[in-house]
């Protein structure tokens, strides 16, 4: 942080008057206290069911994740983001949860989840760059969204959490890792068609400050996929050189709508491999959740490097 920078923070600090500015500060702090004593003794007591009462834990995954989508939900209104919810990883989560809690012994809806759980679910954190942040709510549920449900199958898969279903022996079969997850993945697709292009479509049209999945991946240039996606459909002739993405338009509908799928496609790839081998599994979840840790990481030493340099040009100013 240049003197420059601190002073325009100086400046902005000074635009909100001294009470209102104290009243903000303790609002925003106390949240994000809050937070982080939320996801400690989230991790701390989510282990300890796990190792301990492994039979409470899907109780223990339902209440946190219904917690953390109702805490979302009004943040999400407000911010006209709501749309956001009826996303994939909301319906596994929702799959996943009905599955374990009320028909734990059905099979072939165990691995339906658990190929769409392991392999869509678990890579999007990389996808869309997620980061254990215990301080802030938001991140943490967006995390957890796509963390909760690998890790709960990959228990049960593995007999940490019992179920009499489930053998070690067991393997998938074409129709268990290709058919069933896949017309799961196409009802949740064209349910979501449905909402967006026929009975919220005249909002939708209505509000173009409405964001939800296709628009946002069609305007946001930073965000990998929408960067990955736009080189591929140039390079291979399907934009034009300097073509850019209208979430209103058809073709750009149909091109996030294949490009999703294929993603889908790609991350099921190793999962029969996940579900046969232990070892594979355990490696691949650590490896991914040891990525989110990563991020987390450097985003708190950026943060403390900021604050440290901020002090230090306080200091030198006074």
């Amino acid at each position: 942080m240049t003197e420059e920078e601190f002073e325009r923070v100086e400046q902005s600090n000074g635009q909100m008057p001294g009470i209102e500015e104290r009243k903000v500060e303790i609002v925003v702090k106390s949240g994000d206290k809050f937070s982080f004593i939320v996801g400690v003794l989230g991790l701390i007591g989510g282990q300890y069911l796990a190792l301990r009462y492994p039979e409470l834990f899907p109780y223990f995954y339902t209440i946190c994740m219904v917690a953390l989508v109702a805490n979302r939900y009004p943040l999400f209104a407000s911010e006209k983001c709501q749309l956001f919810m009826i996303d994939f990883c909301y319906f596994m989560n929702l799959s996943t949860i009905i599955q374990i809690i009320f028909y734990p012994n059905n099979l072939l809806w165990f691995k339906a989840n658990y190929v769409l759980c392991m392999g869509s679910l678990l890579n999007a954190m990389v996808v869309w760059q997620n980061s254990v942040i215990f301080h802030s709510m938001d991140k943490l549920t967006s995390l957890l969204l796509h963390a909760f449900a690998p890790f709960t199958v990959h228990l049960y898969r593995w007999g940490v959490i019992p179920c009499q279903a489930i053998t070690a022996e067991d393997h998938l079969t074409l129709v268990e890792l290709v058919v069933i997850p896949f017309l799961m993945y196409m009802v949740w697709q064209l349910l979501y068609l449905v909402v967006v292009e026929l009975l919220l479509a005249e909002m939708i049209k209505k509000d173009p400050e409405l964001s939800f999945s296709l628009r946002h991946l069609a305007t946001d240039t930073n965000n990998g996929m929408h960067q990955l996606v736009t080189n591929i459909m140039r390079n291979i002739g399907v934009m034009q050189p300097k073509e850019v993405f209208n979430a209103e338009t058809v073709k750009t509908k149909l091109i996030f709508i294949i490009a999703q799928l294929l993603y889908t496609v790609i991350t099921v790839i190793p999962v029969p491999l996940l579900y046969i081998s232990y070892n594979f599994s355990l490696v691949y979840i650590s490896a991914i959740f040891g990525w989110t840790l990563w991020r987390g990481s450097c985003l708190y030493y950026q943060d403390f490097q900021d604050r440290y340099q901020l002090e230090f040009l306080k200091k030198k100013k006074d």
